[in-house]
């Protein structure tokens, strides 16, 4: 593992900003290992870098890539960015850190989604908060459009969690996502917000909500600014965010969904990750909730939620 120093810090901005997407984070891993900083690594012989590659299986393109981008990338213009993060307080982590959260350490092979489309463990996390604790969490998710029964639920089992001494994770949106932050809010717990981006805040309906958090727990995204992020291809942030709400947790409940969404999204890569995932019968008559219930239920093999300890 390497001291992240306020310096290395601007190489860690520079590769977030262009290129960290280009490595995988096992090809990262492996930098880190053979260089010991991204300093290192940035501003070593073209020939040594070439070396490596080669006999680390590292594409060719992505070191030409690399190499072609890195000294034209301003440095300099990052120190602003380094300055703004350090007086809010955000830490950055990449995934060698020793402060990465465990559960996203031991995730190691990407996961398949579909015939194009993987998914990885984020290469680099924005994390800003008091209280920054990631090794005991329940992620609990759940519809915008939720019902008041509904909404009631999250609330009442995210304040049992956190008095069991979790960690309650989920995606500040409006409706069942919202309720489980506040739920722990309510009973001073610790609750984490994974956005798909910290700045500007998303949904900014939730800006008070986004302060209480803050209080006493964290916001926590794959990347700072939106309008920062270039990435050599298309992204779905939703779905990046998703990722990080199913790896973060051993158990993942949904309290209400319709058949589509990001609760399905979810328990989908939570389950080919090998989470716990559990769900609610929903409390009213609507259609798209029940059969989102039995969606869960068949294809996720989801446990039914009958009550905390059945959860824990």
């Amino acid at each position: 593992m390497y001291n992240k120093t306020i310096d290395e810090l601007i190489y860690l901005l520079a590769l977030s900003h262009e290129l960290v997407w280009n490595f995988t984070p096992r090809e990262l891993e492996t930098i880190i290992m053979e260089f010991n900083s991204l300093n290192e690594f940035w501003n070593a012989d073209e020939v040594k870098i070439k070396e490596f590659a080669k006999s680390n299986n590292i594409k060719v393109e992505k070191i030409e890539r690399f190499l072609n981008k890195r000294y034209k990338i301003d440095i300099n213009a990052l120190l602003d960015l380094r300055k703004e993060l350090l007086d809010k307080k955000i830490r950055v982590l990449l995934c060698t850190d020793k402060d990465y959260p465990p559960l996203l350490k031991k995730w190691k092979k990407p996961v398949r989604l579909s015939e194009n489309r993987f998914i990885y463990k984020p290469r680099v996390l924005f994390l800003m908060g008091n209280k920054i604790d990631l090794s005991n969490c329940i992620s609990i998710i759940g519809t915008r459009k939720c019902s008041n029964e509904g909404a009631e639920l999250a609330k009442e089992i995210a304040s049992k969690l956190v008095k069991h001494g979790y960690t309650v994770v989920s995606g500040m949106a409006i409706g069942i996502d919202s309720s489980a932050h506040i739920g722990a809010i309510d009973v001073r717990g610790r609750t984490t917000a994974v956005l798909p981006w910290l700045d500007p805040l998303y949904p900014p309906e939730n800006k008070d909500l986004a302060k209480d958090i803050l209080k006493n727990g964290c916001l926590l995204s794959e990347f700072y600014k939106k309008d920062l992020i270039r990435l050599p291809f298309k992204v779905n942030l939703f779905l990046e965010r998703d990722k990080i709400i199913a790896a973060i947790s051993h158990k993942i409940l949904v309290v209400e969904t319709g058949v589509k969404g990001g609760s399905i999204r979810v328990a989908n890569i939570a389950s080919k990750l090998g989470r716990e995932i559990y769900v609610c019968k929903p409390k009213v008559h609507d259609k798209d909730k029940w059969n989102g219930f039995k969606r869960l239920r068949v294809y996720y093999k989801a446990k039914v939620y009958e009550d905390i300890d059945s959860l824990l």
